[in-house]
């Protein structure tokens, strides 16, 4: 996810949190990453030399596409959740700061907060760096 595994995040930044779908799909990608790793080894050690790379590789790759364009709607989505709030959103639990003053603690964690901090750090946590 861009953001989150790139370079540091400057300073006076604060990288968001992932959001329980975000975490859903990167778990979904450690998954994929075994089974397309392990799946292949298996079936060449007990079908040996007739399965051909094509029957491995073709369903691995659609799998790869349709889970790459699933994850990449799931953050344009998320992102644009966050724009539309103006970046009010916690960054320890993602709770909708939206009605509340521009600097506080946020009421479902307790994190402190301030507009300009959020918008900082919501925006790098998204943007590509």
């Amino acid at each position: 996810m861009p953001g989150r595994n790139d370079p540091d995040p400057p300073p006076n930044v604060t990288l968001g949190a992932m959001s329980s779908e975000e975490r859903l799909v990167k778990s979904l990608g450690w998954i994929f990453v075994g089974c397309f790793l392990g799946i292949p080894i298996v079936v060449l050690l007990t079908a040996g030399p007739q399965v051909s790379v094509a029957m491995l590789v073709g369903p691995s790759l659609i799998l790869a596409i349709v889970m790459s364009a699933w994850y990449l709607t799931l953050q344009r989505r998320q992102r644009k959740a966050l724009e539309k709030a103006g970046y009010r959103g916690c960054l320890n639990c993602r709770y909708s700061l939206a009605d509340l003053p521009d600097m506080g603690t946020c009421p479902e964690c307790g994190t402190p907060y301030t507009l300009e901090h959020l918008q900082r750090s919501w925006s790098w946590t998204y943007s590509k760096h």
